[in-house]
Formats: C-alpha cells, sequence, structure tokens
C-alpha cells in the first residue's frame, strides 16, 4: 500500500547492480525445477513457437521412473501444440509402442512419429526448435533446462535427424 524508494547514489553499486542485471537478461541457461515451472516454461516454449516445426526424442518411460501425471499434461501440452499450430516430429524410445498407442489421440494432428530401434534407458527428453533447446528430466519434481542458443539448437537438430533416420 505504501510503496518505498531507496535512491542509492553511488557509482560502484549502481555499476554492480547494472552487471548483475546484464548477466540475467543475457543468460543462455535457465534451470527451472518443479511442476509449476516445468509447466510455465513449456506452455512459453509453444507460444514461440506458434505455426512453426520442433522436435523430440522422447525420454525412456519403460521403468515406472516417469510419474503418471507427466501422460496428464502432454495430453493437455499436444491440445495446446495443435492449437498453435506447431508441428512436431517425436522419437520414442524402443518399447513404450503400447504407451503411444493408448495416447494416439495426442499424435494425430500436425504430428509424425517414429520407435527408436533400441532404448537408451534416459530419463531425458529433448526439445528442439529454431532458437533453443529443452532438457526435461523426468522425475517426481522434474527438473528443465532451457539453452537459448541457436548454435547449440542447431548442433541438437544435427543429432535428431540422425536418430531419425534410424527410426521405424
Amino acid at each position: 500500500k505504501n510503496p518505498t524508494v531507496i535512491t542509492i547514489n553511488n557509482k560502484t553499486v549502481a555499476k554492480s547492480m547494472q552487471n548483475n542485471f546484464d548477466t540475467s537478461w543475457n543468460q543462455e541457461t535457465i534451470v527451472v525445477k518443479g511442476w509449476k515451472a516445468l509447466k510455465q516454461q513449456m506452455w512459453q516454449f509453444l507460444d514461440e513457437l506458434e505455426g512453426k516445426s520442433y522436435e523430440v526424442v522422447v525420454a525412456d518411460w519403460r521403468k515406472g521412473k516417469v510419474p503418471e501425471r507427466i501422460f496428464d499434461f502432454f495430453k493437455e501440452y499436444h491440445r495446446y501444440r495443435v492449437k498453435k499450430n506447431a508441428n512436431v516430429r517425436l522419437l520414442f524410445q524402443d518399447g513404450v509402442q503400447e504407451r503411444v498407442k493408448k495416447n494416439k489421440e495426442s499424435y494425430k494432428i500436425k504430428a509424425k512419429y517414429k520407435f527408436l530401434p533400441y532404448n537408451n534407458d534416459s530419463p531425458v527428453s529433448t526439445f528442439v526448435s529454431e532458437e533453443k533447446a529443452l532438457l526435461m528430466i523426468q522425475e517426481e519434481e522434474p527438473t528443465l533446462i532451457i539453452i537459448n542458443n541457436k548454435e547449440i539448437a542447431k548442433s541438437f537438430k544435427v543429432n535428431f535427424e540422425a536418430l531419425w533416420r534410424q527410426g521405424v
């Protein structure tokens, strides 16, 4: 109700505060934890991709490592993806075909998918656009690593294309 303003008339402190701001503003890598932060960042990712395409190498779902709520989240996520007119290519690990079939409604529109001929037993899903790469560590409380770097995103895309050619 009663705002307080503090003025510091010191060039050293001002420069330090400006440097801290610039570091945060220009940060290429961001790490967020928890469901709320994950959802917020994933929605933002789709907002940035409106009318564009992206690729995903999906984590291993087999050994109960992935909480059931992630599947509910991605049903909602794919509905929003379609609304945003974003195309996706998904590479699933071998051994999750039944789960994909169970959720095929999520992949019917603006999506292509393949299965890798092997399973890498990884809890990490990789989302790649032209602008950035997201690494989602699927745990009970997920972690999302956001890399805002076009060159790194490009290298992830090259890797995705090599894997896509192996997919069935």
